[in-house]
């Protein structure tokens, strides 16, 4: 199993190493060792499906997309 550092992560996927850091800082991706940012090949994997989702990863909240249903403005001459 190769493990990847954080900063060859993030030059392989052409993203910003802060991505790589807010990623793990809320547990999107896990690091294999304790106290350095070392990745595998699936956390990669992961972080491309992050990358690829519609709104980078973030779903609107039910009542968001109702509320957008609901308004609608009719304007009658």
């Amino acid at each position: 199993m190769k493990l990847y550092t954080a900063k060859q992560v993030a030059k392989m996927l052409n993203i910003p190493l802060r991505s790589i850091y807010q990623y793990t800082y809320y547990g999107l991706i896990k690091s294999v060792a304790k106290g350095h940012l070392l990745f595998t090949e699936k956390e990669i994997e992961r972080i491309k499906e992050l990358r690829n989702s519609k709104g980078r990863g973030r779903k609107p909240a039910n009542g968001v997309v109702e509320i957008q249903q609901e308004t609608q403005v009719l304007i009658e001459p």
